[in-house]
């Protein structure tokens, strides 16, 4: 189940529903890591336990960090994204796939309804969906990301 080409990171999550959400997507599109930054409140508590027993009855894996500045360092990606419908750059999938193509790319999807914050946004290249109106909740971006990467970039 490794997608070694994707690294999809939520940042910044405090609800245990919304980081299993995430999990559950990311390891339902045969993608076999996801990478938790700055997990805190009942996501700490309750969610990492959870999304870990899901990563092992989906032979994935989870990856949980102190922040994205960590997930950056340590997965060396070619490549972030960070899905931002506040600060990104407004593109359809094909021109989200296009970017994501050849090399490792990481996705940064935030966590909670203010997320990404600056700091996050000024780590990669700031992308958000076109045609979306307000910010959609983290598993919604991520299903579309990883659509547009497993039916467009490759």
């Amino acid at each position: 189940m490794a997608e070694a080409g994707v690294i999809p990171v939520v940042v910044d999550v405090s609800s245990a529903q919304r980081l299993l959400d995430v999990a559950k997507t990311v390891y339902g599109y045969g993608v076999g890591l996801l990478v938790a930054a700055k997990v805190y409140g009942s996501a700490a508590t309750n969610g990492v336990p959870e999304a870990w027993r899901l990563a092992l009855r989906c032979k994935a894996s989870l990856v949980v960090l102190p922040g994205l500045r960590d997930a950056v360092s340590l997965f060396n990606p070619d490549r972030v994204l960070v899905f931002s419908a506040e600060y990104g750059e407004r593109l359809g999938l094909d021109e989200l796939a296009e970017a994501m193509r050849g090399g490792r790319v990481m996705l940064v999807f935030g966590g909670i309804d203010a997320a990404p914050g600056k700091e996050e946004v000024n780590m990669g290249r700031p992308v958000y969906f076109r045609g979306v109106e307000s910010r959609l909740p983290p598993s919604a971006e991520a299903s579309l990301a990883l659509y547009a990467y497993k039916a467009f970039s490759r």
